[in-house]
């Protein structure tokens, strides 16, 4: 019986072997729209992928009328910025073959196939920042607010983390960049923002048009509202009229917000 009971214990069951992945990727979206006409002669090219892709097999079953170009990668989307206009009204036809594969081999299904139509100019314009919110000066601004900009021309959405706060001593305030149209990029800071403080809002040079112009530097400032709310003092402990505390127990007062630290301690006081 021992023995039956050892070999018993040693029996494993077999392993489940991962599921294969046989669904194969797609293209969700892409730019220029299919038959779109007189599009500006340097404008970027990207497709959507469904899901992650094997970058080298993507780019090389790429083609734009045979266009050489660089390729950017954000996420599951790819950028082909073509090295030099395209020629005068031209029919440019995208094409990605089958031969683009997901990380598990599998080939794009069905292979992507669209056309365009250029115009006679090229865009060298860069995108401007401007609407800005709270406006440039403004003064009492409350500490929730979230920062918003506009910009001149739709630009890339793929291209994030181009906006930063910081306070007036320096310090970089935490937030997340977020799209609310191919115009209009707001900042939500991760908390509400310092009472009666300075803030530089700076908009770097990473945003991108449909052309790759970049925009120019952009950067404004506005001050928050004065804190006019006085502190509470939310709970103590021991609480009020306690008996027999220890005489090892700590106590603890609790303010409502932050407080200056130095004034809390001159301000407190015990007695017998």
């Amino acid at each position: 019986l021992c023995f039956l009971f050892i070999m018993g214990c040693g029996k494993k069951d077999n392993p489940v072997p991962p599921e294969e992945d046989t669904t194969p990727p797609r293209v969700i979206y892409a730019y220029p729209s299919d038959s779109a006409r007189g599009l500006s002669r340097n404008t970027v090219i990207y497709v959507v992928f469904s899901e992650t892709m094997k970058q080298a097999t993507a780019r090389s079953a790429f083609s734009a009328s045979g266009a050489s170009g660089t390729f950017l990668w954000f996420g599951n989307s790819m950028v082909f910025v073509p090295s030099s206009p395209f020629t005068s009204e031209d029919t440019v036809r995208v094409t990605v073959s089958s031969a683009a594969e997901d990380l598990a081999g599998n080939g794009l299904a069905p292979a992507f196939s669209r056309w365009f139509v250029t115009g006679t100019l090229w865009d060298n314009t860069r995108p401007t920042v401007s609407a800005l919110s709270p406006a440039a000066g403004s003064t009492r601004v409350t500490p929730s607010a979230t920062i918003t900009m506009r910009t001149s021309e739709p630009v890339l959405q793929f291209i994030s983390g181009s906006v930063r706060l910081t306070d007036s001593l320096g310090n970089q305030v935490a937030g997340n960049t977020s799209w609310q149209d191919s115009v209009t990029v707001a900042f939500n800071p991760t908390g509400d923002l310092a009472a009666n403080m300075r803030y530089t809002v700076t908009v770097d040079t990473i945003l991108r048009d449909f052309c790759w112009n970049r925009n120019e530097t952009s950067s404004w400032q506005f001050t928050t509202e004065a804190d006019l709310t006085p502190p509470t003092v939310i709970s103590i402990s021991p609480a009020s009229g306690s008996n027999e505390v220890s005489l090892k127990d700590s106590i603890v007062v609790t303010f409502s917000e932050p407080m200056d630290t130095s004034s809390a301690r001159a301000a407190f006081s015990m007695s017998s």
